[in-house]
């Protein structure tokens, strides 16, 4: 088993490849309704109550209730990044947005942009409730709205969405965002595993075949330019690539936080 590996590791990563990026684009043909929702972590404080106390200020909401506590804002994004459409039939449960702070409340919701006219979005918001209903006729692909909602309580309080759409397990947005940048960046770091890999396999008395070894041998007699002197230039450079894969990966970790899941969002429902 050992020997076959050896003579027929080439064909062996070439298949793996091959199969990893079929299920990958056969993923991408499927067509599904995948709904969105992120709230932008940004927040606005727009009322800071200690302020309006020491300057004998109420602040009334649109019910006519008094409103204590903070006054924030926050943007969120809902669109369908799904190639199936989502239409108003398919809502089997109305779609609610709620504050995960149960003594805050929503004070107000404004539509800052939609991708089109046609979808027809719109909010309602109960007297009274602590949520505002989202509804639409159809969402096609990257169609949505980019919204603010003004509210009171706790400033980080999350903005959050329930409701059941057929097909649909979750509002949640894909933790990894693969695009053409990050595909360079793990070429990149699969590079720098080969550039330390091949190394280590020879230490532990595997012999790649020459095409692999060769480049290694050139980097080596660059780094050793004087027979039996050590050289400061592969310490130097060692430390160098050991940073830059560090760097790489944890620049694919950050990819995951909610600050870069923004940018997944369309550019046809970010306000200008």
């Amino acid at each position: 088993m050992k020997d076959f590996i050896k003579q027929n590791w080439l064909t062996i990563a070439v298949t793996l490849i091959g199969i990893t990026s079929s299920f990958y684009f056969y993923r991408l043909s499927i067509a599904s309704r995948e709904p969105v929702f992120i709230a932008d972590p940004v927040r606005a404080r727009i009322i800071d109550s200690t302020q309006t106390a020491k300057a004998n200020l109420s602040v009334i909401s649109l019910s006519g209730e008094l409103v204590k506590g903070d006054v924030s804002s926050i943007q969120f994004y809902f669109w369908n990044k799904g190639k199936a459409s989502i239409k108003k039939t398919d809502i089997l449960r109305p779609l609610k947005i709620y504050l995960s702070d149960t003594e805050g409340e929503i004070l107000d919701v404004k539509i800052l942009k939609s991708s089109r006219d046609v979808i027809n979005v719109n909010f309602d918001h109960p007297a009274k409730s602590k949520h505002i209903n989202l509804t639409f006729d159809i969402l096609e692909y990257n169609d949505g709205l980019t919204a603010q909602v003004i509210y009171s309580g706790d400033k980080d309080a999350k903005l959050l969405v329930n409701g059941v759409i057929e097909g649909v397990r979750s509002f949640d947005p894909p933790r990894f965002i693969l695009n053409s940048k990050l595909i360079i960046l793990i070429i990149l770091i699969l590079f720098f595993i080969v550039l330390w890999g091949v190394p280590a396999a020879v230490y532990f008395g595997y012999t790649p075949p020459q095409y692999i070894t060769k480049p290694f041998v050139k980097f080596a007699e660059f780094t050793n330019p004087k027979p039996g002197e050590r050289s400061t230039r592969l310490f130097y450079m060692s430390t160098i690539s050991v940073l830059i894969l560090i760097g790489m990966i944890v620049y694919l970790y950050l990819r995951t936080s909610e600050f870069y899941l923004i940018d997944m969002v369309p550019k046809n429902i970010i306000p200008r």
